[in-house]
C-alpha cells in the first residue's frame, strides 16, 4: 500500500487483488487526512497518469509500484508515516525522471 493503511478511512492504498494490484483513492477523506504520506502518494498518482480518484490499474503502474520491490519496512516511519514506499525506486521507473538514491534529488 502507499500513503496509508488499507482501510476505507485512509486515503490511498495499493491493494493486492486476484487480478493484480489496484490503486485506490478515497477522495471524501482527503481534506481530513492530508498528512505528508497522503499528499505525497496523491501527488504521485496525479502526476503519473491524471489519476481521477477511482480504481486505476495498468501494467506500467504495476511494474513501477511492485510490492515486493518498492514497499519499505512495515510499521511506523518518521518521514513517510505508515506504509512507506521507496520513492526513489518508484520514481526511477517513470520516463524522463532521474533520481539520485543518495540525496533523493529528483531532476
Amino acid at each position: 500500500m502507499i500513503g496509508g493503511r488499507d482501510t476505507d478511512y485512509y486515503l490511498n492504498a495499493i491493494c493486492p487483488s486476484k487480478d493484480g494490484n489496484w490503486i485506490k483513492q478515497n477522495n471524501t477523506n482527503f481534506p481530513q487526512r492530508a498528512g505528508f504520506s497522503s499528499v505525497m502518494s496523491y501527488s504521485f498518482l496525479r502526476i503519473y497518469g491524471g489519476y481521477d480518484g477511482s480504481n486505476y490499474y495498468n501494467d506500467k503502474c504495476y511494474s513501477i509500484i511492485n510490492p515486493s520491490d518498492d514497499i519499505g519496512a512495515p510499521g511506523r516511519d518518521n518521514l513517510f508515516g505508515h506504509g512507506r514506499i521507496n520513492m526513489c525506486r518508484a520514481l526511477a521507473g517513470l520516463p524522463g525522471i532521474r533520481v539520485s538514491h543518495r540525496k533523493m534529488i529528483i531532476a
